[in-house]
């Protein structure tokens, strides 16, 4: 970590000089101060706490001309050296979506930083400093330009700042402006509520790829279930014969029953494990092979649902503690039921002698 900060230092400043329009680098200089913050367990609790540097990183930041995060070079860049080096790492293709292409650190920082100049906008609108406030509420709609067009995350801020901007418009008198203001806060209103509905997201959601993510962690699990039994089921026969010969291993009949339907079990799991990604491997290779994007949002919807551990509810955790809970009873019932079967059958011949 010493030597990332060290390399920052130089880094951010050379940025900077080579493009001193882009909010990029304010943006990489206040997550450095937000990273150090967490290391040596500073994290103030309000947002007013925020060290100067880091205001006045995200302040540039703010009212930099634009936002340009060298999205389409650095995947160019990883596409050479997945070619070159004939790496099939999907991580480096699903970087950018996991952060909108911003600094990891970048959205929270967006947003802490736009309610701190919300709060201050206020006090300096209450104080009578009407041009303070408007340069300040200017401010937070430029930077969601910038965002566009990731500027849906960012739409609550900026409406709030078109609305308080069409207030001080009318409230001096200037009608044409103020009306202007209050159409683009309707517009972000309507992006915000067209966005947080159900249609919307069950449309934006990529159920497909949700499907074959949830799919593909059921089949690890069963896997790993189905592995774990047979190997336990080998140790016990293992343990009861007393010796690692072929010839003298005498397994019983629920031995043999366990042993085949865990092998059984491990193989069709593989198998749809195996099918679940196949699509999403070939949209890698296809990537990687001739630069061809068709697929990627699917890819990267896959990623972020099948990398969820298990159990963790990526979505739904009621529902998603319920699957696993009721896989779980669903494979002891079924073992209950075979090794019943099983002891039916081999009770049931000693009955017939002894009748």
């Amino acid at each position: 970590m010493r030597g990332s900060s060290f390399q920052l230092h130089r880094w951010v400043p050379s940025l900077e000089k080579f493009d001193p329009q882009n909010a990029l680098p304010h943006l990489i200089a206040a997550q450095k101060i937000e990273i150090e913050q967490v290391l040596h367990g500073n994290v103030p609790q309000r947002r007013e706490d925020e060290p100067p540097a880091w205001q006045n990183a995200m302040a540039a930041a703010f009212q930099s001309a634009k936002l340009d995060t060298y999205s389409s070079q650095r995947k160019a860049l990883h596409r050479r050296v997945l070619n070159r080096y004939h790496v099939s790492d999907p991580e480096l293709i699903a970087d950018d979506y996991w952060f909108y292409g911003l600094p990891s650190y970048g959205v929270a920082n967006s947003f802490r930083y736009a309610e701190l100049l919300l709060a201050s906008a206020q006090v300096a609108e209450t104080q009578g400093h009407n041009k303070a406030a408007s340069n300040k509420y200017l401010s937070i709609a430029h930077f969601g330009v910038l965002l566009t067009p990731s500027a849906s995350m960012f739409c609550e801020r900026a409406e709030q700042a078109y609305t308080r901007l069409a207030a001080l418009a009318a409230k001096s008198r200037r009608p044409e402006e103020a009306a202007f203001y209050a159409f683009l806060a309707d517009q972000e209103r309507e992006t915000k509520a067209q966005e947080s509905s159900p249609r919307y997201a069950r449309f934006t959601r990529n159920q497909v790829a949700h499907w074959d993510a949830d799919l593909a962690r059921r089949s690890g699990a069963a896997m790993l279930l189905s592995g774990a039994l047979l190997l336990a089921t080998l140790f016990a026969v293992f343990l009861r014969s007393r010796s690692l010969r072929r010839s003298s291993l005498r397994p019983g009949g629920i031995a043999i029953a366990l042993g085949v339907s865990s092998s059984l079990a491990f193989l069709v799991s593989s198998v749809v494990l195996r099918l679940s990604y196949q699509p999403y491997s070939e949209i890698l290779e296809r990537y990687i092979r001739d630069g061809d994007e068709t697929g990627l949002t699917n890819l990267r919807a896959f990623l972020a649902r099948a990398y969820a551990p298990i159990g963790s509810g990526w979505l739904n955790p009621r529902q998603d503690y319920e699957s696993y809970f009721w896989f779980v009873v669903i494979v002891l019932c079924a073992l209950a039921l075979l090794a019943a079967v099983l002891r039916y059958f081999q009770t049931r011949p000693q009955a017939n002698a002894t009748i």
